[in-house]
């Protein structure tokens, strides 16, 4: 679902190279995190721009959502250009299979909105944010 967000919204990257990279860090997003895989072997087949941008959506260690999710991590997804578009795109995939499935889930994020918004808002990604305002009913 977070590569169906990232095609929705593609509109909003600037040319055809940081489209591909950035469909496929969105594709890939969470294969350091969940599938075993590093950096190197991220680079050795997606290359280097899209192994910067799922490196820096690959969350912290620690015990708790907001430890993985602490301020460092946020401040390299906003260091690496078009990491808060992959990270909006995989929120908005998290939001709406938790309206679906999860409600429990779903009150995690919108209790975490605000920090969330705070963290990676900009203009340039307003229409994403309505679309997952929206979808978590918050405002």
């Amino acid at each position: 679902m977070a590569f169906e967000f990232a095609c929705k919204y593609v509109h909003l990257l600037p040319d055809e190279k940081t489209i591909s990279e950035v469909l496929a860090a969105v594709w890939s997003h969470d294969v350091i995190e969940d599938c075993r895989q590093n950096y190197t072997d991220v680079k050795n087949v997606l290359g280097e721009n899209v192994a910067e941008l799922v490196y820096a959506l690959t969350n912290e260690k620690g015990k708790n959502r907001k430890e993985r999710a602490n301020d460092k991590y946020y401040e390299g997804i906003r260091k690496t250009p078009f990491g808060d578009y992959v990270k909006i795109c995989d929120r908005l995939e998290n939001a709406y299979y938790s309206k679906l499935h999860n409600e429990s889930l779903l009150s995690v994020y919108r209790k975490e909105h605000d920090h969330f918004k705070k963290q990676l808002w900009k203009v340039s990604n307003q229409e994403m944010f309505e679309e997952l305002e929206m979808v978590l009913q918050v405002r």
